[in-house]
C-alpha cells in the first residue's frame, strides 16, 4: 500500500491528504514565508506577517524612487534628433507616486512604533 501521509501544505493543484476533502486552489497568492498551520505556535506570528507586508511595500517604493532617479538623470540628456528626453511620468502621476511613497513610509513607520511598544511591554520595559 503506497503511503497517502501528506507533509507540508498541499500546493497548487494538489488534492488534500483528507477524504472529501476541497482540492486545493489552482492559485495560490505568492508569499515570502510559508503561511501558520493549524495547531503550530509561533510567539511572533504577528510580527512576521508585518515583516512580509513591509518586504512588498518597501520593494513597491524602491522600484518608484529608482524610477524617479533614473528620470532625473534623463533630464539632463537629448534624443538623437536633439529633443528632450521625454519623461517617465506624467507631473499628476508623479505626485500620485510620490505621494504613495510618502504614505507607505509613513504607515510602516506607525507599524514599526506599534511593534516596538509591544515588544517593550512583552519585555516589561519602560520608556
Amino acid at each position: 500500500m503506497a503511503n497517502t501521509k501528506k507533509t507540508g501544505t498541499a500546493g497548487a493543484g494538489e488534492a488534500a491528504a483528507l477524504p472529501n476533502a476541497e482540492p486545493a486552489p489552482q492559485f495560490q497568492a505568492f508569499r515570502w514565508m510559508n503561511p501558520i498551520r493549524p495547531g503550530e505556535s509561533l510567539p511572533l506570528h504577528p510580527l512576521l506577517a508585518d515583516v512580509e507586508t513591509t518586504r512588498n511595500l518597501i520593494g513597491g517604493v524602491s522600484v518608484i524612487l529608482g524610477m524617479f532617479e533614473r528620470e532625473a538623470i534623463d533630464r539632463g540628456f537629448q534624443e538623437e534628433d536633439g529633443s528632450p528626453v521625454a519623461p517617465m511620468f506624467s507631473e499628476p502621476d508623479r505626485a500620485e507616486l510620490l505621494r504613495m511613497c510618502i504614505g507607505i513610509c509613513g504607515v510602516l513607520q506607525g507599524r514599526a512604533d506599534e511593534t516596538i511598544e509591544w515588544a517593550n511591554k512583552k519585555r516589561g520595559a519602560h520608556r
